[in-house]
């Protein structure tokens, strides 16, 4: 997990629906943060600063909150972040408050290190996460898998093949799916089009049929 605890001043929404229009303006980005059995909790929030801690934490890092005066802190996980297409910046953010002694389930994002060389091979990314279910501090930052290991066609990297801890973490599989049938890697052969053979003119084509004109009917007198 990420080194040191990650921390986010964000502030109480009072200002809703049209007339949140004006935080934005301020370089805000509103959002909420969702509570399992409660009304969720409008909130905005530093542009930048949500940047910085959604780059450094992902979806599966906990992040603590300060809700305005609040002393204590909320912890929480990115449930979904949007950004605007055009300036690149995020526009709407939602976090899922969580209870440290219950499990949840997030999306572990796998990094892929090392340079892959297969003569004649073909590299094939299946997955760029992992569903996993652990307590929330036990969620892995990510999952490396390094490409330098792969050596040969037709090899691959399963589920199976991540190393976790498993009495603490768990893969989220559909029934009757083993974790070595979830491939994450896999190299193909390299396949080359072959160019297609010119087919001579006139060959391979039927011939037209001859249209003979047909003859005028004689006009009975």
């Amino acid at each position: 997990m990420t080194e040191g605890k990650i921390t986010l001043k964000v502030e109480k929404r009072e200002q809703l629906g049209k007339k949140s229009k004006k935080l934005r303006n301020q370089g805000k980005v509103l959002g909420n943060v969702v509570i399992p059995g409660k009304p969720s909790l409008p909130i905005s929030v530093d542009s930048g600063k949500l940047r910085k801690i959604y780059d450094e934490a992902g979806e599966s890092t906990l992040v603590y909150l300060t809700v305005g005066e609040e002393k204590s802190e909320r912890p929480v996980l990115f449930k979904d972040v949007e950004f605007d297409t055009l300036k690149h910046v995020p526009f709407h953010v939602v976090f899922m408050q969580v209870n440290l002694k219950e499990k949840v389930e997030a999306a572990v994002p796998i990094e892929y290190v090392g340079e892959f060389k297969v003569d004649g091979g073909v590299l094939l990314k299946l997955r760029d996460s992992v569903d996993v279910s652990a307590l929330p501090t036990d969620l892995p930052e990510n999952f490396i898998i390094d490409l330098s290991t792969l050596k040969e066609v037709d090899q691959s990297i399963s589920l199976a093949d991540l190393s976790i801890d498993k009495s603490k973490v768990e893969f989220v599989l559909s029934e009757d799916t083993n974790p070595e049938d979830v491939l994450l890697v896999q190299v193909q052969e390299e396949r080359t089009e072959e160019p297609e053979e010119e087919t001579p003119a006139g060959e391979g084509a039927e011939a037209a049929p001859e249209v003979t004109p047909a003859k005028e009917e004689e006009k009975a007198e």
